[in-house]
């Protein structure tokens, strides 16, 4: 299966042409549409970002296919994945969440203590 990245997720509706209000995690949240075709939770539903424009209450964007506020309040609460390997390489030090899933956790001696299963991320902390 191949690995996917939650890039972001549509919090509501905006105006009546079927635009949608995204919170993205991505570095500038303009680039969401950078990466190529954006898939739902089960990967079967596609979605290409047409245009995105950030604001202070989220990136207002508007997909492909969506016209209407009715379509875009059918898909509040979609969450927004990409394949792995349509992200760029990380900087030296750096790394995504996804990458660490599996690995071996070692105590600091080099004592094998278990396997990364999941990385929480908790905002500020």
């Amino acid at each position: 299966m191949t690995k996917r990245i939650l890039l972001g997720d549509i919090v509501s509706a905006h105006g009546i042409r079927g635009e949608v209000v995204l919170r993205t995690y991505t570095t500038d949240p303009e680039d969401i549409g950078a990466y190529g075709p954006l898939a739902d939770e089960s990967g079967r539903r596609t979605f290409e970002i047409a245009s995105a424009k950030a604001t202070a209450k989220g990136v207002i964007t508007r997909i492909k296919g969506v016209v209407t506020r009715n379509d875009a309040e059918a898909l509040r609460g979609t969450k927004l994945y990409v394949a792995r390997d349509a992200l760029p390489a990380p900087d030296d030090g750096d790394y995504y969440h996804e990458d660490l899933i599996g690995l071996a956790a070692e105590a600091p001696g080099g004592k094998p203590i278990g396997k990364i299963v999941a990385v929480q991320n908790f905002g500020a902390g």
